[in-house]
């Protein structure tokens, strides 16, 4: 048993070289970068979104204490419509000239 184990620590057929070992995690780090960029945008929107919700959440008050009544009319003025980035949040760079 013993011998088997120590023939198969010093075999070396079928062991990854050291360039395709490279070009594995090269391909794999490529691979996952679109990835990361998606879930960035992902978080990003979703922050916005929640700005926005808490934005529209309507303040406003009125109550009668006394015989004097206080009033707090809420204006909220965030515009986040469907198609646009959330609460104006954009993660897109712009487009740079070639030189």
């Amino acid at each position: 048993m013993t011998r088997t184990l120590r023939r198969l620590a010093h075999d070396t057929d079928g062991g990854i070289q050291p360039a395709a070992y490279l070009l594995m995690v090269t391909l794999l780090v490529l691979a996952a970068l679109p990835g990361l960029v998606t879930v960035r945008d992902t978080i990003v929107q979703e922050f916005g979104d929640a700005a926005a919700a808490l934005d529209n959440l309507d303040q406003s008050y009125s109550f009668t204490l006394n015989g004097q009544t206080s009033v707090f009319i809420d204006s909220s003025t965030l515009d986040d419509p469907a198609d646009a980035e959330p609460a104006g949040i954009s993660v897109r760079l712009p487009a740079s000239p070639e030189n």
